[in-house]
């Protein structure tokens, strides 16, 4: 069975929660289409954005994203 412990050999780095963003309201679990609102926001040096998936649901996402070979 393979482990899911970080290899300490491989050099790559792991993902590091840097803050965690809460709604200033409560959330509501209704789920309505209605009540979704989609958006993006970049970082002041453009390293990281910020989307909005609606339902106070958040991604930092770091930017520009690694090319895929």
């Amino acid at each position: 069975m393979k482990s899911f412990e970080p290899d300490p050999n491989e050099n790559k780095e792991l993902p590091l929660l840097l803050a965690e963003l809460k709604p200033g309201r409560p959330h509501q679990f209704d789920w309505k289409s209605s009540c979704e609102t989609w958006s993006v926001a970049f970082s002041p040096d453009g390293s990281w954005f910020a989307w909005s998936q609606g339902h106070c649901i958040v991604k930092l996402i770091p930017w520009p994203l690694e090319e895929q070979l």
